[in-house]
């Protein structure tokens, strides 16, 4: 999983990203056949983002199913086949990513989602904008 640097670490001294490819490489032991991951980019540095990408599509083409939850839009358009987004709990659109990205209630749900940066140079942080009323 790309994280062998830290073989000779203490856990709770690795990074973030370096956590929970720790945790996925210890899953990955028991050969699912199905790999659930809940939001696995939360807080996760670009450099261990962008592996856990490529992790991902080539455990999909290895033929091991993967489920992703995940509230960012970005980091799914690049490993999944298929995508289901919801806001409010209920489906708005599904089918590749292509189609999804361009899905008018899919940017119309995301539109209302901004990542702030705070003026101490502290990371990125989300923040949730209320929608006006329709």
């Amino acid at each position: 999983v790309g994280i062998t640097e830290y073989a000779e670490r203490c856990a709770r001294a690795a990074p973030p990203g370096v956590a929970l490819l720790t945790g996925l490489a210890r899953a990955l032991t028991a050969e699912p056949a199905v790999l659930l991951l809940d939001e696995p980019w939360a807080g996760m540095p670009p450099r261990h983002a962008r592996a856990l990408e490529v992790l991902l599509r080539d455990l999909a083409a290895e033929g091991l199913a993967v489920l992703v939850v995940e509230r960012e839009l970005e980091p799914v358009l690049g490993v999944c086949d298929v995508l289901h987004v919801l806001d409010g709990g209920r489906v708005i659109a599904a089918g590749a990513p292509a189609e999804v990205r361009a899905d008018p209630r899919v940017r119309d749900a995301y539109r209302a989602v901004t990542t702030c940066r705070s003026t101490a140079g502290v990371a990125p942080r989300r923040a949730e904008l209320q929608r006006a009323p329709s």
